[in-house]
């Protein structure tokens, strides 16, 4: 019987003391892991935030803002730094607030400075042939004209306010008047309708 009481009470002492062991370390393991969770939630957090403020920096500097009081006093007619060097793909919503209100005032340019828009189609083979030209016209008149090309099968009610049958259509557009001319000019041609626009 004594023996049997001695292991019993063996047993339960191993059990406890398993028990204490297993507690401990599991203790560690969801604190660590806790820790864990938490700092990988508060380095999304900080991973998020700096993505939003990046976007925010990258937006700010597509609508000219700045933090800067120098630059926001600014008068806002300005175009220094008109032109960013490419050409930038618009849509017809944005063709609207970029360059003119197609359904109200289609003849009259809102932008801020000289701009030129080729509305052209994936399909058509002057559009191809002229798209590299219009690259190399960005680079040179970086700072001063800003290019624009906008894909006419997406810019349905554009072309029906200005008739356009013919594509490439370029729009040269400079203080508020908008000239368009269609077809595909030459590197040259291309060059002096620029330089005359200026």
């Amino acid at each position: 019987m004594f023996k049997i009481i001695k292991w019993a009470i063996y047993i339960a002492l191993i059990y406890f003391i398993g028990c204490f062991v297993v507690g401990l370390f599991s203790d560690d393991d969801e604190s660590e892991e806790g820790a864990t969770t938490e700092t990988s939630v508060s380095e999304n957090a900080s991973d998020k935030e700096t993505a939003l403020s990046i976007d925010e920096q990258v937006k700010n500097l597509e609508r000219g803002v700045s933090k800067n009081k120098k630059d926001t006093e600014r008068p806002t007619n300005s175009t220094s730094g008109w032109g960013t060097g490419k050409v930038r793909e618009i849509s017809q919503t944005e063709f609207g607030s970029l360059v003119a209100n197609y359904t109200t005032a289609k003849n009259r340019y809102i932008g801020k400075g000289a701009a030129v828009v080729d509305i052209y189609a994936t399909w058509c083979g002057p559009c191809k042939m002229l798209s590299p030209i219009m690259d190399k016209m960005a680079k040179k008149y970086q700072g001063q004209v800003q290019f624009y090309k906008m894909d006419l099968e997406k810019s349905r009610n554009v072309q029906r306010a200005y008739n356009i049958s013919s594509i490439p259509t370029l729009m040269f557009c400079k203080g508020s008047s908008i000239k368009i001319i269609t077809g595909a000019p030459d590197e040259s041609s291309l060059d002096a309708l620029i330089s005359e626009m200026l």
